[in-house]
């Protein structure tokens, strides 16, 4: 399935109402923040109550929802809730007002309600750090273990 035909079908839910999703937890991340950087989690295989495929992968921020769950290990999979948001893909213009409507894109924001739907490894799991700090450190241990 294409890309464009995922959006459509994003596009097409509407924002009004949320929606459940399952997904495949691949690995955690950051992205920069305006006063420091922030967790991420990225996810695959995003599918519509755990049948249509809407995404291949999806980037959300590491909620209080995802770190309740403790450390997670990629293959986990996840059940969460959500809301189709729009987003601008390609802003060039020099006005706000200066875009077309191919350059508006759809993905899921607003996670909550996040569960384990069948863990990849049944155990129990480690809990998170809670400074922010640390966890971003810790985060960034996992994904350049070369350098830890």
């Amino acid at each position: 399935m294409s890309e464009l035909t995922m959006q459509q079908q994003l596009a097409d839910l509407g924002t009004a109402a949320r929606y459940h999703f399952t997904g495949v937890f691949e690995r955690y991340g950051t992205r920069p923040g305006a006063a420091h950087d922030v967790p991420t989690v990225l996810l695959t295989t995003i599918r519509l109550n755990g049948k249509q495929l809407l995404m291949l992968n999806l980037w959300l921020d590491l909620t209080k929802d995802f770190r309740r769950l403790g450390e997670l290990k990629p293959g986990d999979k996840l059940k969460f809730s959500g809301r189709v948001a729009p987003y601008i893909n390609d802003y060039q213009g020099e006005k706000m007002t200066d875009f077309s409507t191919t350059s508006v894109g759809y993905q899921i924001s607003y996670p909550s309600h996040v569960k384990l739907a069948n863990p990849f490894l049944k155990r129990r799991r480690q809990a998170l750090p809670v400074d922010q700090a640390t966890l971003v450190r810790q985060i960034i241990a996992w994904n350049n273990p070369a350098e830890a």
